[in-house]
């Protein structure tokens, strides 16, 4: 997914990977000759037939990157909705299609909702979503409720980063995550 991830990202943005590695001073990654990548005390990366490349930065550093690529593209295309709260979906079941969402604002519960209308809406609400609900009642879609919570919080060191002793351990880059948290937190 990661890798998949990867690719689509510079689809979308061809410059970003550059602005990444000349900017913001991260690294791509190759999770075939680079990575050790464990789960449960198996190494999956050990037999991969083709390579895939993660890049090492951090969530919060990659969202304000997109961010700022999605306004330089689409400049007054695109309206950022802060401290809002999407209440319900506006569709048109004839055609199956999501039109748009009903937000207010999130510390005025009792505000009235304001309609907006866009071609591509993207659910940033993680886990706690309804819009499993709306599409189920709206749509009568049924969407699955497991969700695999695939933690890639990859990290970017700031600053020092602590040393072992070993220089073989402290030259190589290290990207971490828990896949299975709060049990069998392995890294790689």
């Amino acid at each position: 997914l990661a890798g998949e991830g990867y690719i689509i990202l510079q689809e979308l943005f061809p410059q970003l990977k550059d602005k990444l590695l000349n900017e913001y001073d991260v690294r791509d990654y190759s999770l075939k000759t680079e990575c050790r990548f464990v789960v449960n005390g198996f190494v999956l990366n050990q037999d991969l037939t083709e390579d895939f490349l993660w890049l090492g930065i951090d969530r919060f550093t990659l969202e304000t990157v997109m961010r700022k690529e999605l306004c330089l593209q689409y400049g007054n295309q695109i309206e950022w909705k802060c401290n809002s709260r999407v209440v319900q979906l506006i569709v048109d079941q004839s055609l199956n299609i999501v039109k748009g969402i009903k937000y207010r604002q999130k510390h005025h519960v009792d505000s009235s909702s304001i309609d907006l209308y866009g071609d591509f809406i993207i659910d940033c609400t993680g886990r706690n979503t309804s819009s499993v609900k709306w599409l189920k009642e709206r749509f009568n879609l049924i969407v699955p409720t497991i969700q695999i919570h695939f933690g890639a919080g990859y990290v970017t060191f700031v600053g020092e980063r602590f040393k072992t002793g070993d220089p073989s351990l402290d030259s190589k880059h290290i990207i971490g995550y828990g896949l299975s948290p709060p049990d069998k937190n392995t890294g790689v």
